[in-house]
């Protein structure tokens, strides 16, 4: 019985020893050695990913690595079936959470012959590859979510060995290539990667469904192409989460979508806590019949849910910030300053500038289901919101407010803002109850439950400032209940006693707009000033201190310690009066 037992604690630690792996350790400034500790690292990331089996970690100090030593342009760094790759070291780590990725950039580069010049500000302007450059930093083909790459830069991938034709794989997926694999992406960042005739910039992918959070797509470029940071065809969705999108570029001769990210799929998506920002989409010439679609976001198969996003100065010809050809619910999202440029078509007229912030254009009938949102000084030829065709919005708890147009004929009425096939109720529209545009009527007030078009009274960062005719002004039941905190993280039903309410439903009833005003607190232990004392306090508390957040320092002594603690939990005890 003894030996029986001695061999399954045997076996069982032995399983265990296998499923936890080793640790690689890779360093491009002191390797050399035989990969087994911090003082004999791999130089060569590659000779690590060959030797890695799954549940092996490879740990890479910070430094420039590339997947050829030859300067083999169709090289890439291949990520490996349970094999994580962790980026961020500076090389005196014993634990994974002791790195720091920010402080240690860990690049993978395309550039196999450290020989590219001119990567400044204005990429791609001045950038030569003087030699070529990969098709593909990184490839996670056929991985799943077990494959990591976690702490890394990817950046300066492009098209492959001269003479790479047009629709060669190469082409696609300049940072990272995914054909089937649905790896863990974490804490990267894809920058300066181009693709050409294809799609895809910073990553192409097709018939899987990665997994992005906290990553950074910067810059990456498209030549003729769609999808400047991410690009995703097929089967499979992927997921992007906390993830930020900024001045990535698509380039058409004819036609081109997202510029940030460009969503062809099959599967539903979700889109969480993500920021849009300064993408451009637009024409190769300065004339002609050139169409670009989605300046931030492009959805034209999978229905989409987007929450807690931010699309800002984003610029396309139609739907600058969002362009939606399907079914997609958009909640707590904010749209700010985005422009929809126009195309000259010589000798036709102009096209485009139409859609600043969000446009749906379908044939078969789609929906956006818009709630809580907010559309706040958009920029275009006409409206800030519409629909094409079959399109159609159902637009709740909203604030609509200066949005510009230059047509003549709706500028200074209400369809500079909203225009199309709409159903809208508590939400503040600037004009809504004056005309539609030069001699048209304006819209029964009967269609229009709960809406106004007094001033919102926005503050800083278009928060509502106290008196706001937007503060419990919106119908609860328009908000689904997996919605319960706003875009900054408050709760999203916040009752002022100090406002009538006006909306729609029982106390607390939800503000309009992306943010709920907040309400000082006569109870200190209120932690989330919602009116009730519970454990959504103590657990909101307890994730402030854990971050440093000032409202977390209990006793004002500028120091986060067992005292503010301590301090917490007897006002709590003592309860609210």
């Amino acid at each position: 019985m003894l030996n029986r037992t001695a061999h399954i604690v045997a076996s069982t630690l032995l399983f265990v020893t296998a499923a936890l792996g080793d640790v690689i350790y890779v360093s491009a400034s002191s390797g050399g050695g035989d990969g087994q500790s911090w003082e004999s690292p791999f130089r060569d990331l590659q000779t690590a990913l060959a030797l890695a089996q799954p549940g092996d970690e490879i740990w890479v100090r910070s430094g420039v690595y590339v997947p050829s030593q030859t300067g083999d342009a169709t090289s890439s760094f291949h990520m490996r079936p349970g094999v994580a790759l962790y980026g961020g070291f500076n090389g005196t780590e014993t634990q994974r959470h002791q790195r720091n990725w920010l402080a240690n950039p860990t690049i993978l580069s395309g550039d196999v012959n450290q020989d590219d010049t001119g990567v400044g500000p204005a990429w791609p302007v001045g950038w030569l590859v003087n030699t070529s450059n990969c098709g593909h930093v990184v490839v996670s083909s056929g991985v799943d979510r077990s494959s990591v790459l976690d702490g890394f830069i990817v950046e300066l991938g492009h098209t492959g060995p001269v003479g790479t034709s047009a629709g060669d794989p190469l082409m696609f997926g300049s940072g990272l290539y995914n054909i089937g694999g649905s790896p863990t992406v974490r804490n990267c960042v894809f920058r300066h990667n181009l693709a050409a005739f294809a799609h895809g910039g910073g990553v192409y992918t097709q018939d899987g469904s990665p997994a992005f959070s906290n990553c950074r797509f910067e810059s990456n470029y498209v030549h003729l192409g769609s999808g400047g940071g991410l690009s995703a065809y097929g089967s499979g969705a992927p997921i992007l989460e906390d993830c930020v999108f900024y001045d990535n570029e698509t380039v058409a001769d004819f036609e081109a979508t997202g510029a940030g990210v460009s969503l062809w799929n099959d599967d539903p998506v979700t889109i969480r806590r993500c920021v849009f920002e300064d993408n451009i989409n637009r024409g190769f010439w300065s004339v002609g019949n050139i169409t670009c679609w989605g300046g931030g976001l492009h959805i034209f198969s999978p229905p989409t849910t987007v929450i807690d996003c931010v699309f800002r100065g984003n610029r396309a010809h139609y739907g600058a910030g969002l362009m939606a050809w399907q079914n997609v619910t958009i909640v707590n999202c904010l749209f700010e300053n985005n422009t929809a440029t126009i195309q000259p078509r010589d000798p036709y007229p102009e096209g485009g500038g139409e859609g600043a912030a969000l446009l749906v254009y379908s044939f078969a009938g789609a929906t956006a289901r818009i709630i809580n949102c907010d559309f706040l000084n958009n920029h275009g030829k006409k409206h800030a919101l519409m629909t094409y065709s079959n399109g159609h919005m159902n637009i709740s708890n909203s604030i609509i407010w200066g949005n510009t147009a230059t047509h003549p004929e709706i500028s200074g009425y209400w369809r500079t803002h909203i225009n199309g096939s709409f159903d809208l109720e508590y939400s503040c529209v600037a004009l809504i109850f004056g005309p539609a545009a030069v001699g048209e009527d304006s819209i029964d007030p009967e269609n229009l439950p709960g809406c106004i078009d007094r001033n919102p009274m926005l503050g800083a960062n278009f928060t509502l400032l106290p008196g706001s005719p937007c503060i419990d002004a919106g119908r609860n039941a328009a908000v689904p209940a997996w919605v319960t905190l706003d875009l900054a993280g408050n709760a999203r039903r916040t009752d002022d006693l100090a406002t009538p309410d006006t909306g729609a439903g029982s106390a607390p009833i939800v503000d309009m707009g992306v943010f709920e005003v907040v309400v000082a607190s006569a109870c200190v232990a209120d932690f989330n000033s919602d009116g009730q004392l519970n454990f959504f306090d103590v657990q909101g508390f307890l994730a402030a201190f854990a971050s440093h957040d000032p409202a977390a320092d209990f006793n004002d002594d500028a120091v986060f310690d067992f005292f503010d603690v301590q301090a917490f939990l007897a006002a709590f005890s003592a309860g609210c009066p």
